[in-house]
This record gives structure tokens, C-alpha cells and sequence, in this order.
């Protein structure tokens, strides 16, 4: 008989072999060993002639015994063995791929890191920022702060409006936490659009919902030296536009003596009504007879004064210049202000014109949460124009306690003027 032996390794982890053989009990047991022996000497005695069949059955019962005595099976402790590889693959060292040196300066990241950065520069702001999803090196490379801080010195000339929530240089100027990628993405007029193009539908249900409300007409107070130079067309053009971005509704009377205040209503793109007056230093024939850098001397709507500077401060006189009591009576009711200044390359008074406009817009009688827009105007699209971002400068616009944008226009077409009135009415509306 065949039996099979039941291992006792089951509890080792280690599976057990088992092996059907024959099993020798005791020396007088049948076991197919000795039965084997026994027939051979058996048949060697046997006539050659009757021994021929015994041999043959003896040959089948051989090969069977040898067939059962190689067959092998796996019982038992698969799981435990399968977990003990694991185990042993984790602990065991991968072998580390050889390198080809052939090909190594082929690759890009095993350039050094400053031509990698110049490669990444001539990259435009869109294309930057995508190619940190490819891998984390590339990533780390796209978020370089001296790149972006290149990228931000180079593409701020470029831009046409900067206010004061994108002015780049005031997060400088309080050394903020953000990188200058951040400040590249918060300030970009670009990277605003598409911000406002995704939210167009959350925008325009805004819109609705803040017409419902009962609202007055603000009342916007335009002056500036670009209203008497050769961007005085500006005017002309809102007035008797016909490109349907402004409609003149009707006129308003002035509140205060002489009918000083008076204006036009517009409506903007059809649907924003606001009041709009126009406030000159004096009249057309004296402006033909003043240059623009004694303007400021013969202002009507001002006084000027001149007083002693500290001693501290060099000595000397410095003119101060202080409204009128029917122009500050006026400042009081005004929603927004607009600040026109001549943009092109040749103009050299634009130092000068910061002195009317933080005069207008004292704290003192004008309430810190009315809007400023400038309209950094030329003449048509032929004139070279000075980068928004010197205006900004030149103004020193940033030193005001006050929502603010300069916008870059032109006069003749009046490109840029119906974005930049657009915001104006925004931030008066939301006050």
C-alpha cells in the first residue's frame, strides 16, 4: 500500500513537499521494494518461455512505481510563503541600472541649472507655467524666483493698466511673503482677463442683481492737464461718441453759485448712467496763452501759496496749492474722480502734474474710498507713448490712501477710455 505522510512544517511558512513513495513500516512488511526483489529472483528461475509475460507485468509495475515515487506536490503555507517574499524583495537591494555616459549631455536636465533658466526665459507666461506639470524638476525650475523676477521687469513695461491691488512694485515696497510669480500672476492685466472670462456668467448675474437695487447716478468729476493740450479731444469724443459705447442721456444743473458743477448725463455701453462735469483751470483763450508748465500758477480753482521750507529739508520756499471753497464744496459731492494727463514720450511736465492731483483729491474733503482713474492718454495710435507703469511712477500715484488705476487710451479713438470709466463706476457703485 501507498500511503501519504502529513508534514509537520505547516507552521514554519515554509510549503511543504510531499512525496508519494512507498513506506517501509517494518523488514516483514510487503513493501513494493522487497516485492520487486522477491519476483526477480523468482522469475531467473523460471523457464526462459513462461518467464517472458511475468517480465513484461513487471516492467509496467516498475515504471509505475518509479512514475508515483517522482511526482511531487505543494501543500499547504502558499500565503505564509508569499509573504515572506515580499518581505525579502523589500529588504533586498535593486541593483542600480547602469549608466550610459554616451548619451548624458543629450539630456536636458543634465544641462546646468543657469542655461536650463535661459532656455525658460524666452518661454511666455503661459507656456511657463504649464511645463511645471511635466515633472517635479521642471517645476522647481519654472518657479524660480530670479526668472520670474526677469519676466516681471521685462512684461510690466507692456502693460496697459495697473491699479492699486496690481501695482508690482508697492509688493515690493512692504516686502511681502509672495514670490514674484505670484505677484507676476496677481498683477498681470492678461492673467485678470481670463480670470474675469471664467467668471463671466458669475459676473453678469452680479451685475443684474446690483442694477435691481435702488442706486443714485454717481457723479464723476473729470480734470486733469490732458484736457488742455492735445488730448483735449478726449471730451469731444465721449460727448458726441458714435460708436455707441457712450450715449449722452441729458444735462444736469451745477449746485453750487454760478451753475458751477453742471455737466452731461452719459449712459456707458447702454446701461450705466452717471453724471460727468468737467472742471478746467480757466477758460479756452486764456489756456492758449499759458504753457503747460505755468498752468499750474494761473489755476483758477486753486491758491497758491508760498511757504518756508524746514531747514532740514534744504530751506528755501516751497508752493503749496490749495482748492478754492466752491471747488472743495464740490469735491464733497463727487462719486469719482478722473484724472486726465498727456502720455507721450515728449511730454515733461507729468513730474508736475502730481501736485493737482493730490490736491484734488485731499483727504480733507474727499472721502478716502472715492476712485481716482487715470487716463494716461495720446493722441492716436501714430504717438509714442511712455509705459503705464512710468506714469504710475511719475505721479507717484501709489502714495494714495485710495482705490486707484491708470489706464493707457487714446483721444481720437477712444480706446481703452470705456474699460477704464467701466471700473471708475464699478468701485463708485460698490462704496
Amino acid at each position: 500500500m501507498v500511503e501519504i505522510e502529513m508534514p509537520m512544517e505547516l507552521e514554519t511558512g515554509v510549503p511543504t513537499i510531499i512525496t508519494s513513495q512507498p513506506k517501509s513500516t517494518s523488514p516483514a512488511s510487503d513493501s513494493g521494494y522487497d516485492l520487486r526483489h522477491n519476483l526477480n529472483d523468482d522469475i531467473l528461475r523460471l523457464d526462459e518461455g513462461l518467464a517472458s509475460p511475468f517480465k513484461y507485468l513487471i516492467k509496467m509495475y516498475n515504471m509505475h512505481v518509479q512514475e508515483n515515487h517522482n511526482r511531487t506536490f505543494v501543500y499547504g503555507g502558499m500565503q505564509q510563503f508569499l509573504i515572506r517574499q515580499q518581505k525579502l524583495a523589500k529588504t533586498t537591494p535593486k541593483p542600480i541600472p547602469e549608466h550610459n555616459h554616451q548619451n548624458e549631455g543629450l539630456h536636458f536636465n543634465n544641462l546646468p541649472v543657469n542655461v536650463q533658466l535661459h532656455i525658460f526665459s524666452f518661454l511666455d507666461t503661459k507656456s511657463l507655467c504649464r511645463i511645471g506639470s511635466v515633472c517635479r524638476h521642471w517645476d522647481n525650475i519654472s518657479c524660480d524666483n530670479i526668472l520670474w523676477q526677469q519676466k516681471l521687469e521685462a512684461d510690466v513695461r507692456q502693460w496697459n493698466v495697473i491699479g492699486h491691488v496690481t501695482n508690482p512694485y508697492m509688493y515690493r515696497e512692504v516686502e511681502s511673503d509672495w514670490s514674484n510669480k505670484e505677484i507676476y500672476l496677481r498683477c498681470s492685466p492678461q492673467v485678470n482677463q481670463l480670470k474675469r472670462q471664467e467668471n463671466y456668467s458669475f459676473h453678469n448675474l452680479s451685475n443684474i442683481l446690483r442694477s435691481l437695487l435702488p442706486r443714485t447716478k454717481p457723479m464723476v468729476a473729470m480734470f486733469g492737464p490732458g484736457l488742455e493740450c492735445g488730448t483735449s479731444r478726449v471730451v469731444r469724443k465721449i460727448l458726441w461718441d458714435k460708436s455707441g459705447q457712450f450715449v449722452t442721456v441729458g444735462m444736469f444743473p451745477g449746485k453750487f453759485d454760478g451753475g458751477y458743477g453742471s455737466g452731461v448725463t452719459l449712459k456707458l455701453n447702454n446701461t450705466v448712467p452717471f453724471d460727468l462735469t468737467t472742471l478746467y483751470t480757466s477758460t479756452s483763450k486764456e489756456r492758449e496763452n499759458v504753457a503747460q508748465e505755468h498752468r499750474m500758477r494761473h489755476n483758477k480753482m486753486m491758491t497758491r501759496k508760498v511757504t518756508a521750507r524746514d531747514v532740514e529739508e534744504g530751506g528755501g520756499e516751497e508752493e503749496v496749492f490749495e482748492l478754492k471753497p466752491r471747488v472743495k464744496d464740490l469735491c464733497r459731492t463727487v462719486d469719482a474722480f478722473i484724472f486726465v494727463v498727456d502720455s507721450s514720450m515728449e511730454n515733461n511736465t507729468l513730474d508736475m502734474d502730481k501736485t493737482e492731483l493730490f490736491a484734488m483729491v485731499n483727504e480733507r474733503w474727499s472721502s478716502p474710498h472715492v476712485p481716482v482713474l487715470v487716463l494716461a492718454c495720446i493722441k492716436d495710435d501714430t504717438t509714442t507713448r511712455m509705459p503705464c507703469i512710468d506714469v504710475v511712477n511719475r505721479l507717484e500715484i501709489g502714495n494714495l490712501s485710495r482705490p486707484w488705476q491708470v489706464c493707457n487710451c487714446e483721444a481720437e479713438s477712444l480706446k481703452g477710455v470705456s474699460d477704464g470709466i467701466q471700473w471708475l463706476l464699478r468701485q463708485a457703485q460698490q462704496n
